[in-house]
């Protein structure tokens, strides 16, 4: 067995010469190439004449820099000292100074931006990285390495506000590298994940298990540019890795919702360490894939060199209420001492301690904490000093250890230790705070955040103190909230009463901070299920860590948001501006991909129509009797308002949205265009009837539209006998959509209340007028090869049960037929969906696909869905048609389960939605299929659910609007599913063909639905050849 890191190196570079070493996207470096780099640092620091055993730190950008430069290090006989160059300039430079430290290796990004001022840094030597790597290495005896030598230097969090320096032991690692891959069987055939930080002493594991072993270190391309989680699982796929290294926060990316029992085929061992791993994330794990991958909780402290005690994770263990530590890894002995320093009985809480010969050498130059923590043996002389942790724990029954928590002021943050008292002391340094304390709630089961409160000596803004502590701290120990407070709450005994002290709020002011389009709605949703924060909470101008977040959440936001969107987030730039109006800002096409940008159309008397517009146009040129694309909005008038009051309100938006004043015109070529007037003529027009009346008033006001007399919209005020008011609004569905009716009601309130409104400077005619650019259609192009390879063979149509031959000539007569569930059964639905990492409109769309698959006898469905077409975030406040149609098919296999299928509809879902401006219309084009016939070319079918926020518009105390379901029975389509999720209750409704189905069937699809809801929540591992239609077989 070697007796030295560099014996073991070199055996590796000689035996596996030819094999790859490191693997990072589309560079490779074989062990040979490896060596020689390193051989050639090594030479490069000796031509200096640098002692043996002299720290050497190293900064770089790169992390195959990093490897180069650690093994060159070694090979040099150099003590090793990464310095992450995230870090405050303030930080580095108490780091040399603690080290003393005369010889610094750094890449030329580093030159130029950390070590710009030398004058910082006067006593040390630089040595630029991409020049060593190039030196000549002269033939010269190797040094004569011992396991004795000092090896590596890393830091922890320290209680002064100064950072600890550990000393390594180069036999202590080796010991911990060699008894990993011995217990875990790691052989030349492993390829191992690369996603520990270089500036954390977890990262020499993650190179020097597999470089010992003969395998691959494989860096993830994006590590430190953004882990998106399903790109994260393509590429531990694509990569066969079989070994990874993580903390459980970074365990959340792999084991995310969208996973499948076929992903990660390579994959033996996930060694988790660092932080508590809360055992309900694991369900999901085990559930797909059992013990086919062990994974491994580990424990261990810097000091006592990375790990030292070991627990295989079983799947009975999600039923824990922690995790186990283990017991101790080979040549390790751990102590529980009391507060008398005596043995703890099993079940008795005690503070651990590691006594192992593999220790590191403890804190350099800090002989009073070296003297505090490390100890000799309590029981034996003999045996080898101790390490006294400070964390508290106890025995289990059966053998292994419990780790209950920290006796002091430590904590671990996504597996980093912090200690408190630093962040506190680093607080005290600014000369306006007189007062302060730092604490770290559990936000989540198994997840921490920093919090602190303090007492200033004069008015001292957050983030002021904000900017002061970034620039003497790193960020992990930055507080993402920072309280303000008068005084602090004190205990009868004069301590803090840190239960008393407030928890962080933060308040939107009216009109301030709120979201101001659809894209900023999405990102805050996103937000608040990370933060685990209510929405209305959190302002678009907040800054992501000030809320508590942290790097985890970071990349799993981005990893949603380009889910949710389409669009990527740049990791660094959100670093730089963490809100949600700056990331909104982020995902313009023309701000990612250097497109053309949506600015003002150059005006003229006519401006060009979307691909929707002119649909809709020509279908009421064709028809202009219909009344198909009204779109009604009813509300009960609860309160005192009069029409001419509404008429001021409704002329506000007019003015305020050209959509309002627009019509639609033919052109001499039989093209169309829209007008957009300077001012339009509007009243609300108001009636008086008896109440059993009011029906037949409400059809009364709904009436065809001309489109070439703007505007385009009509209300009616009714008043129903004594007592009774309604506000009916009708509106042309060539100006708006129901992201637009939202915006109009959002900004209806804002008006009556006198909140002011941000100016609009893009309308709709810019937008419309933007998709004619080469840029956008470029854009369509490759959406349409995605459509294409969707259908390069089309499904047979669908055909459901009815009771009526279809006619020859379609009459959009339809009918609605209600049903619900009620509070309880919508929050399992909603639990389901949260626990699976899908939204409530997956689940439900995909046991619709479920019922017709039973009703059609068929497993090849396709399902029409309303698409927002939002993409642009300038759209999001913008009035006008954007809405369209997304042909979505889905196929299920034979043996296929629940839970496997209602993702394999999620992960559809999102690809059509990254590819959802591509027109329905045009596809059909395309594919050669006529769009007028007695039914839709590819589905007859079509689902739709609205998450309602509120079920009236509330204007003030004194009055407000109670909204109606909208009863339109017009059908555009055989059978639609609508969802209306409406104060924690779920309210469906089928709209149906009347010509080919009575209400008797439609009822029973509706007990259908329910059923197959029912029986997937009480087993989401169900077989969809055993999911039952009750009665199906007494079909009428």
């Amino acid at each position: 067995m070697s007796s030295s890191l560099q014996h073991s190196l070199e055996h590796s570079f000689t035996a596996y010469a030819r094999h790859t070493a490191i693997l990072a996207g589309n560079t490779a470096v074989s062990y040979e190439q490896l060596s020689q780099t390193a051989a050639n640092i090594a030479a490069g620091l000796a031509q200096q004449e640098i002692p043996a055993l002299t720290f050497i730190g190293v900064t770089a950008t790169s992390r195959i820099d990093y490897i180069y430069a650690f093994t060159g290090i070694l090979k040099g006989r150099y003590v090793y000292v990464p310095i992450d160059p995230r870090l405050p300039v303030l930080r580095v430079q108490q780091m040399v100074r603690k080290l003393k430290i005369r010889h610094l290796v750094a890449d030329r990004t580093a030159l130029d931006t950390i070590y710009q001022d030398r004058s910082a840094f006067s006593e040390v030597c630089f040595h630029e990285l991409d020049a060593l790597k190039t030196s000549v290495a002269p033939a010269t005896p190797s040094p004569a390495f011992s396991e004795d030598d000092p090896a590596y230097v890393y830091f922890t969090s320290g209680s002064t506000g100064e950072a600890k320096a550990v000393l390594g032991r180069n036999g202590s690692l080796l010991h911990f590298i060699q008894w990993e891959i011995q217990n875990f069987h790691i052989n030349d055939t492993v390829r191992a994940s690369q996603f520990v930080h270089p500036g954390f002493d977890a990262w020499m594991r993650d190179i020097l298990v597999p470089l010992f072993a003969g395998g691959t270190i494989c860096i993830y391309p994006a590590i430190d540019s953004g882990v998106y989680e399903q790109e994260l699982t393509a590429w531990l796929n694509d990569t066969g890795i079989g070994l990874i290294h993580c903390v459980p926060s970074f365990f959340k990316l792999v084991n995310h919702g969208r996973l499948q029992s076929s992903d990660y085929p390579a994959l033996r061992y996930v060694l988790l360490s660092g932080e508590h791993m809360a055992p309900q994330y694991l369900e999901n794990w085990y559930r797909l894939f059992g013990n086919r991958v062990q994974l491994v909780n580990l424990y261990g402290t810097t000091e006592t060199t990375l790990i030292r005690t070991w627990y295989p994770i079983q799947p009975e263990d999600v039923q824990r209420p922690r995790i186990p530590a283990g017991k101790p890894i080979a040549d390790t002995e751990i102590l529980l001492l009391d507060g008398q320093g005596q043995a703890c009985e099993a079940g008795a809480t005690g503070e651990i301690y590691i006594s192992t010969p593999y220790m590191t050498y403890g804190y350099y130059s800090d002989e009073q904490q070296q003297q505090e923590r490390f100890l000799p043996h309590p029981f034996n002389a003999g045996k080898p000093w101790a390490y006294r942790t400070g964390d508290l724990g106890r025995w289990l029954p059966d053998g292994n250890l419990d780790i209950l928590g920290r006796k002091d002021k430590q904590v671990k943050i996504r597996g980093i230790r912090v200690n408190l008292q630093e962040i506190e002391n680093a607080m005290l340094r600014h000369p306006d705070v007189k007062e302060v304390v730092v604490t770290a709630p559990e936000t989540a089961p198994g997840e921490q955040s920093l919090q602190a409160y303090y007492v200033p000596g004069k008015e001292l803004p957050p983030e002021s103190l904000r900017m002061f502590l970034q620039s003497v701290l790193p960020p992990y120990l930055v507080p993402g909230s920072l309280m303000p407070l008068s005084h602090f709450p004190l205990l009868s005994n004069g301590k803090i009463n840190l239960n008393a002290l407030p928890a962080p709020e933060w308040t939107i002011p009216e009109g301030q901070g709120a979201p101001g389009n659809h894209v900023e709605e999405v990102l805050r949703k996103i937000w608040a299920e990370l933060l685990h924060l209510s929405p209305e909470k959190i302002s678009t101008d907040i800054n992501f860590f000030q809320l508590g977040g942290n790097s985890i959440q970071v990349l799993q936001f981005l990893s949603r948001a380009l889910e949710m969107t389409g669009y990527r987030i740049p990791l660094e730039k959100f670093l730089r501006t963490p809100t949600i109006r700056a990331c909104a800002g982020m995902m313009a096409p023309g701000t990612l991909n250097g497109e053309d940008t949506l600015a003002p159309a150059p005006e003229k008397s006519g401006y060009a129509l979307t691909e929707n517009q002119e649909h809709i146009f020509f279908d009421c040129y064709k028809h202009p009797s219909s009344t198909a694309y009204n779109m009604i909005s009813i509300v009960d008038i609860v309160g005192e308002i009069s029409a001419e009051e509404i008429t001021k309100l409704l002329q506000q938006l007019i003015t305020r949205h050209e959509m309002f004043r627009t019509s639609f015109h033919i052109a001499g070529n039989g093209s169309a265009y829209q007008v957009v007037h300077p001012e339009v003529t509007f009243a609300v027009v108001e009636e008086q009837v008896e109440e059993d009346k009011l029906q037949q008033a409400i059809r009364g006001c709904i009436k065809p539209f001309e489109l070439d007399k703007a505007p385009l919209i009509r209300a009616f005020m009714i008043r129903a006998g004594m007592d009774k008011s309604v506000l009916l609004l009708d509106i042309h569905h060539l100006l708006t959509d129901a992201v637009s009716m939202r915006i109009m009601e959002k900004e209806l309130k804002q008006i009556y209340r006198g909140v002011p409104l941000t100016p609009l400077t893009l309308h709709y005619k810019d937008y419309a007028e933007w998709l004619q650019q080469p840029s956008q259609q470029q854009l369509l192009q490759e959406q349409r090869r995605y459509w294409q390879h969707q259908y390069r063979a089309l499904p047979a149509p669908l055909t459901l049960p009815m009771d009526e031959e279809r006619p020859a000539v379609k009459s959009y007569e339809g009918a609605i037929y209600r049903f619900e569930c009620d509070a309880i059964f919508a929050e399992q639905l909603n639990s389901f969906a949260r626990a699976e990492q899908v939204t409530l409109f997956t689940l439900l769309l995909t046991c619709y696909y479920i019922l017709l698959q039973k009703l059609g006898d068929t497993s090849d469905i396709v399902v029409g869905i309303p698409a927002a077409r939002r993409s642009h975030p300038a759209t999001g406040s913008m009035m006008g048609l954007f809405v369209g149609e997304l042909a979505l098919r889905v196929s299920s296999g034979p043996d296929q389960d629940f839970r496997t299928f209602l993702h394999v509809v999620h992960t559809t879902l999102i690809d059509a939605y990254k590819h959802q401006d591509f027109q329905y219309r045009e596809l059909l084009q395309q594919l050669n299929l006529p769009p007028a016939a007695p039914r839709n070319p590819l589905f007859d079918v079509w689902f739709a659910f609205q998450q309602v926020d509120q079920s009236e518009v509330v204007l003030s105390e004194k009055l407000k609007f109670v909204k109606h379901i909208n009863n339109n029975t017009v059908a555009l389509f055989d059978l639609l599913l609508r969802g209306y999720e409406i104060d924690g209750q779920i309210q469906f409704r089928f709209e149906y063909y009347k010509k080919l189905f009575r209400e008797e069937r439609i009822a029973q699809f509706a007990g259908y639905y329910l059923d197959i809801l029912e029986q997937v929540l009480a087993n989401d591992r169900v077989s969809l050849r055993q999911i039952r239609l009750q009665g199906q077989e007494n079909m009428v």
